[in-house]
């Protein structure tokens, strides 16, 4: 029942941010690149679902259960230094005609 009720969070915390992130996507990425930036972002989350559970289960049965937790923090610090890095587009202001 536990596992249930964790799951069932879990998919409604990902409901939650999903828009949140694609909003956040959609205005930092190039208007005419807006394709190509969601479906590299996509494929990132397609990749670290496919390594993750290998690169986690290979530590645990080697049964280094701290390394997990390095392990996941590689990325997230990658995602940082990547997000603190990014510089901010200024919108570009209408100019009126005369």
């Amino acid at each position: 029942m536990v596992t249930l009720c964790l799951v069932t969070a879990a998919g409604a915390f990902i409901g939650i941010t999903t828009p949140s992130r694609d909003v956040l996507i959609r205005h930092a990425a190039p208007e005419n690149a807006r394709g190509k930036v969601f479906g590299l972002v996509y494929s990132g989350f397609d990749l670290g679902s496919l390594t993750g559970p290998i690169i986690y289960g290979a530590l645990l049965d080697a049964h280094l259960t701290h390394a997990v937790f390095l392990a996941a923090a590689a990325p997230l610090v990658v995602a940082m230094v990547t997000v603190i890095g990014v510089r901010v587009r200024p919108k570009a202001t209408p100019v009126a005609s005369a």
